[in-house]
């Protein structure tokens, strides 16, 4: 079996996840923050996603770059906020 097919424990949990936890309705934007190594996941919940009617979006991020980030950046670069994150912050309807 599929990890991702609706019946494997992605596709499970990823239906928990869009139709339980986060209550995702039509027409809701919907980001899929994570690092690329859980791909399974994001494909699962886009695939949830867009059966409740949402737009999915995928965001990678990394916990190796923002290592590199905090370990190298001098104190501007550690303190600025992404004009594209926090649009994406505030236009989201949900965030997984």
């Amino acid at each position: 079996m599929n990890r991702n097919q609706p019946g494997g424990i992605t596709g499970r949990l990823a239906h928990v996840l869009v139709n339980y936890s986060t209550k995702v309705r039509p027409g809701d934007l919907v980001v899929i923050q994570c690092d690329p190594v859980a791909l399974p996941m994001v494909e699962a919940l886009t695939e949830a996603v867009l059966e409740a009617g949402g737009h999915p979006h995928w965001h990678a991020r990394s916990d190796a770059v923002e290592e590199i980030i905090a370990e190298r950046g001098n104190a501007d670069q550690l303190s600025f906020i992404s004009p594209l994150d926090a649009h994406m912050m505030e236009t989201a309807d949900v965030r997984i």
